[in-house]
């Protein structure tokens, strides 16, 4: 009878301490993901996470970004504005769609996300669109895309589109290389990169 019962507190021991490791990672699915479009105290706010690195743009003082890596519900990292610079932390929320944070250690700076992707839904890319390499004209004609942007005093961009995904060609005087951009649901904005790991992001302007 003792043999019995030490096995039956043995597996509900056992059971217990695999329930405990289960469940972190269960509610930590809810902060896997800090991609999206964010609307902050600070502006709208677009961020890309690859692996556990996160980085961004934000329209405050007319264009500003962030980067850093992520900890469980934590996004440790810095914000770079035209003449300035500092530590972020923010905080995530259980459900992902808002966070709370701090900028320079006692600044509130908070969040709450925008409609997730959604790949089955049709978008059009015609518009004007505000982006941290200048303002940028698009025309889409079926899956092909073509149009304009400020940067280095006037360069192109011409690509097609998959669901919900740019995949295209940069060019400048001088210079061309690969983009690939992916817009959001509500289709008011989009994150890329070019070359690989440079982050390009873009609001619509209309």
């Amino acid at each position: 009878m003792v043999l019995k019962l030490t096995r039956i507190l043995s597996i509900c021991i056992i059971c217990l301490l695999m329930s405990s490791l289960v469940m972190p990672g269960i509610q930590a699915s809810a902060w896997d993901n800090w991609t999206g479009v964010w609307d902050t105290n600070y502006g709208k706010m677009v961020l890309r996470q690859d692996g556990n690195h996160v980085s961004g743009t934000y329209e405050y003082e007319g264009g500003s970004r962030v980067e850093g890596t992520v900890t469980d519900n934590v996004f440790n990292g810095t914000w770079y504005e035209p003449s300035s610079s500092g530590a972020l932390k923010f905080t995530m929320s259980d459900d992902g769609m808002a966070f709370k944070g701090f900028w320079n250690g006692n600044n509130t700076w908070n969040g709450t996300k925008r409609p997730t992707l959604n790949a089955n839904q049709t978008y059009d890319w015609t518009g004007v669109w505000d982006t941290n390499y200048g303002k940028m004209v698009l025309r889409q004609d079926g899956n092909h895309v073509s149009g304009t942007y400020e940067y280095n005093g006037g360069s192109r961009v011409e690509g097609t589109v998959t669901d919900n995904v740019f995949y295209g060609t940069w060019y400048e005087p001088g210079s061309s290389g690969a983009l690939k951009f992916t817009i959001f649901e509500d289709g008011m904005a989009f994150s890329g990169f070019w070359n690989g790991n440079n982050t390009w992001n873009g609001t619509r302007q209309r």
